[in-house]
């Protein structure tokens, strides 16, 4: 009787660290070489979540940001994407800003500067959304603005974990001819 019970016992927690495993294992960060270019990882992300899995899709555009972010036109790109499936998701918290930051970056380029494209999408994508949703989390973002500025204002370093990546600056002729070089 003792020897049925420890295998049971023994079955039971082979099962258990199999689970275990398997699950410490799906959940993990992808881990993507040094060479892999943009495009590379925007068509992983398409992959990803074509096949369903939109939590690998969203790594896929969160390393994507984090490498290539400066290039504005690949920001716009990986933020639009992770909008669209925090949209899809009804996240509509992360969806929003995302969105309207997407716009405004659209209002305070040059046209041709950015590519069309994501400009009407991110639109689009926010008409989608319940206007009360995205009144409630508009309202959620000039607030944080807001609080923002004014630690800005008091401190000269601060922080903010939950922000991966820093929106690039629209490069125009402007800040070009008003770099170093126009000065000699």
């Amino acid at each position: 009787m003792t020897n049925k019970l420890f295998n049971r016992f023994t079955t039971v927690v082979l099962i258990l660290t199999s689970a275990a495993l398997i699950l410490s294992c799906a959940s993990s960060k992808v881990e993507v070489a040094d060479d892999i270019t943009a495009r590379e990882l925007v068509q992983k992300a398409q992959e990803s979540y074509d096949a369903g899995n939109t939590k690998l899709a969203e790594q896929y555009y969160t390393i994507l940001l984090q490498r290539f972010g400066t290039d504005t036109s690949v920001y716009v790109e990986g933020r639009y994407e992770l909008a669209h499936l925090y949209a899809k998701a009804k996240n509509y918290k992360d969806a929003v800003p995302m969105l309207q930051e997407i716009i405004s970056i659209y209002e305070n380029s040059k046209p041709g500067e950015l590519p069309g494209a994501y400009h009407k999408l991110a639109e689009n994508e926010l008409k989608r959304i319940p206007a009360d949703k995205v009144k409630e989390f508009t309202k959620t973002v000039a607030q944080e603005t807001t609080a923002e500025e004014t630690s800005t204002e008091t401190s000269s370093i601060t922080t903010d974990s939950t922000v991966p990546f820093t929106k690039p600056e629209v490069n125009t002729t402007e800040n070009i001819k008003e770099g170093p070089s126009a000065q000699n």
